[in-house]
């Protein structure tokens, strides 16, 4: 539900989309990844209601979606560049 939920978004350590607010139509954000492992870490900055909920698609890896998760928490997730 778009409901009001800001999120910053990190890469290996660096911000790439601070206090992002999330839409039903989906936000892009072009990142780039290095070889191996790269650490994404999404911060729930402001919860509009009912937990801070997201789904990212990944280029080329697939869908990730999170449980509900308080304001102030963090999703994170590894992408795998070959």
């Amino acid at each position: 539900a778009e409901d009001g939920d800001y999120v910053t978004l990190s890469v290996n350590g660096q911000v790439y989309a601070p206090r992002v607010f999330l839409r039903n139509a989906g936000n892009s954000v072009l990142v780039p990844l290095n070889p191996g492992a790269n650490l994404v870490q999404i911060y729930g900055d402001r919860d509009g209601g009912g937990g801070v909920t997201l789904a990212a698609d990944v280029s080329n890896q697939g869908n990730m979606t999170s449980s509900a998760f308080p304001e102030g928490a963090t999703a994170m997730f590894y992408i795998i560049r070959r």
